[in-house]
């Protein structure tokens, strides 16, 4: 069996079949998801899509979603161009304030400590002192 013939595949059966296709030929590169179209209406334009994604790359959900989204769009008028773009969402101003807080309690913690060790060392010498 093989997930590119024309037969009707259940989702499981789908996935059996990609599972046992990534280990034919070389491992790498390794592949990146995979999509299963089960319910497609062309009069209605109207698509259900399984994606198969490689949970472990950042990217893979939205690529996969965005190849799929320009396949039903060219279905639709091959005329369409896109241009996909790859950059990472900002930081948000909330994670930055809360790194910062982190940092300072570090900061905060560690003089702290270094404080509390003055007057231990003051006490040493004088006991030191008093002995002699």
């Amino acid at each position: 069996m093989s997930y590119n013939s024309t037969e009707d595949l259940t989702w499981k059966d789908f996935y059996k079949a990609i599972a046992a296709e990534r280990f034919d030929g070389a491992p790498e590169p390794y592949r990146f998801g995979s999509y299963q179209i089960y319910k497609a209406d062309s009069d209605k334009q109207q698509y259900q899509v399984n994606m198969f994604v490689n949970a472990t790359s950042a990217t893979s959900v939205p690529f996969f979603a965005q190849y799929m989204y320009e396949a039903i769009l060219k279905n639709v008028n091959s005329e369409i161009k896109f241009k996909t773009k790859t950059v990472p969402f900002p930081v948000f101003y909330y994670f930055e304030t809360k790194s910062a807080v982190g940092q300072s309690l570090d900061y905060a913690v560690t003089v702290s400590i270094a404080l509390a060790l003055i007057p231990c060392v003051i006490i040493a010498y004088i006991i030191k002192e008093r002995e002699m």
